[in-house]
């Protein structure tokens, strides 16, 4: 028996991996794991923008010096305004470890795919570590591991947002809360791989790291000595790893407008925003409320509801209030971030007040303010299994949690159908730029130009793709953040070139700017290509 205990303790994560490798292939068919298989990355309506950003950020980064400062500059993508891979959200992690390997890489090569698998495994296995931290039943936790492969707000992310789809890091970081011993360790290894991920699930983590600290203070496991050490440490470390990937290339760029639009709404929890129920009505809400999705799904609100009863009916649960209390201090911050300063039930919006002065800068930097609920939804899931645990036999437990499962999936089936439609249908990219032009322009010139330069020029997908393709750079293209003092700076100074007839003879020109179009064209020379080709209006110096 004593040699048995470990050998099955081994087994836990391998089974946990497992479900979230079925969910995988269950949701995707599995063919976005051929890295060659990149046009369902490319695209420029709503939903593909955000995707194509992503790769052809990478498709820049991979070219660029292995040996640079900062490590994720990006210069070719965006040259005179460009930042770093940070900001188009290219899952700077894995284009770290993958660029040195560039000259043996194919040309296409994407590693989105690998990533939605390894979210998917890594989501599975910490939530069966957080479960089986509470509980210790196998069953539960293999249970629990699709609950939390399946959250609705993880999922929907898988529409364009790759990055934010590793929700796993919160899984972690809750795990690293709820386990008897702490590990300073720990965490810093997961507030470094974080940062190298995305700056909104940093911030997420760094909180939990925060209420850890105080947890393991107010228990007596670490001095105070301590407790500021390893907070100095992690800190440190932090914006060590930020200033090195280049975080911090874009300076006031990082602030943009947008905190109380992109916020949560207070039905968000039970609204299954149109298909993600097919049961439960979709609630009405703000323009911007999608931003928030937080539906937590049928069958988790019955195994809650179950909860609350047998909770009520047995006059409370066991507290331990200095283990639990920096959490919930934690999940009111967030919860309040997320529902924003104009805070709405449905499409009515019941209180609006001016931004606090001590959240100006959160707000200034994290518009998008209704993901900050993503750590409480994960609270309250596992809060909802260590209840039931608590309060039922573990045999009415098991039967409670699988049936809620099933609900679960069923109404949740609308949605999940559509994810895997969107994952298995074949996509065929093909570029607008069908000229024969393209093709000697491509081999004639090194800079494509927009005019002006700007974030999310119209038609950047085509023409960066064109650039990516053929070893070009680009003066603009589309960030996450931008420096818009710099593009500012850039598009004058292009302005008096143009106004001097000063073309770079190696750069296509493309105008979006009226006034600068009818001035440049006015004044070309018989050797410049100058007109309209597909639907886009250039200058080639030099071209004949």
């Amino acid at each position: 028996m004593n040699h048995a205990a470990p050998r099955r303790k081994a087994i836990n994560p391998v089974s946990a991996s497992f479900v979230g490798l079925v969910v995988f292939f269950a949701l995707t068919g599995g063919r976005v794991l051929d890295p060659g298989y990149v046009d369902w990355l490319i695209g420029q309506d709503p939903i593909m923008v955000d995707r194509a950003m992503h790769y052809l950020g990478w498709e820049f980064f991979r070219h660029s010096p292995v040996l640079q400062f900062p490590l994720g500059a990006n210069p070719a993508y965006g040259s005179e305004i460009s930042s770093s891979i940070v900001f188009t959200d290219s899952i700077p992690l894995l284009a770290l470890l993958l660029k040195p390997f560039d000259g043996i890489l194919p040309e296409p090569f994407q590693y989105s795919g690998f990533w939605i698998l390894t979210s998917f495994c890594l989501q599975a296995v910490f939530a069966w570590k957080i479960l089986f931290a509470i509980g210790n039943d196998r069953i539960l936790a293999l249970t629990g591991c699709v609950f939390f492969a399946l959250a609705p707000p993880a999922l929907w992310r898988l529409t364009a947002h790759y990055a934010l789809f590793a929700q796993w890091v919160l899984l972690a970081g809750l795990y690293l809360y709820v386990r008897r011993s702490f590990s300073g360790p720990s965490w810093y290894w997961l507030l470094a791989v974080t940062a190298l991920i995305h700056a909104y699930l940093l911030f997420m983590v760094a909180g939990l790291f925060v209420a850890d600290l105080l947890q393991r203070r107010w228990l007596g496991q670490t001095s105070t000595a301590r407790t500021v050490t390893v907070f100095a440490a992690g800190t440190a470390l932090t914006v060590l790893v930020m200033w090195a990937v280049g975080y911090f290339m874009v300076g006031a760029g990082v602030e943009i407008g947008g905190f109380g639009y992109y916020r949560m709404n207070l039905l968000a929890p039970i609204d299954p925003d149109s298909d993600w129920s097919i049961l439960l009505r979709d609630q009405r809400q703000g323009p911007g409320d999608y931003g928030g999705f937080s539906y937590l799904g049928l069958g988790m609100l019955g195994l809650m509801s179950v909860g609350l009863y047998e909770t009520l009916k047995s006059r409370g649960l066991e507290w331990n209030a200095r283990r639990l209390t920096p959490l919930v201090l934690l999940s009111l911050c967030l919860y309040l971030l997320a529902i924003s300063n104009h805070i709405a039930i449905g499409d009515n919006e019941i209180v609006a007040y001016g931004i606090p002065v001590p959240v100006e800068p959160f707000a200034r930097i994290f518009r998008a303010a209704g993901r900050m609920f993503w750590p409480v939804f994960y609270i309250m899931y596992t809060a909802a299994f260590y209840v039931v645990l608590k309060k039922l036999d573990i045999k009415t437990a098991r039967i409670l949690c699988v049936l809620m499962l099933l609900v679960q999936v069923v109404d949740m089936s609308q949605a999940l159908a559509r994810l895997r439609e969107m994952f298995t249908s074949r996509y065929t990219w093909s570029s607008p730029l069908t000229s024969p032009v393209w093709t000697e322009i491509a081999a004639r010139y090194k800079h494509i130009v927009f005019v002006p330069p700007k974030n999310e020029p119209a038609n950047w997908v085509p023409l960066v793709h064109l650039a990516a393709s053929n070893g070009m750079t680009v003066n603009a293209a589309y960030f996450g953040r931008a420096d818009n003092a710099k593009i500012d700076r850039v598009g004058r100074d292009l302005a008096l070139s143009l106004s001097r007839n000063e073309l770079s003879r190696d750069a296509l020109y493309v105008f979006e700017d009226d006034p600068l179009w009818t001035l440049a064209s006015g004044r070309v020379s018989k050797a410049d290509l100058v007109g309209e080709i597909d639907g886009l209006r250039i200058i080639a110096p030099d071209f004949r």
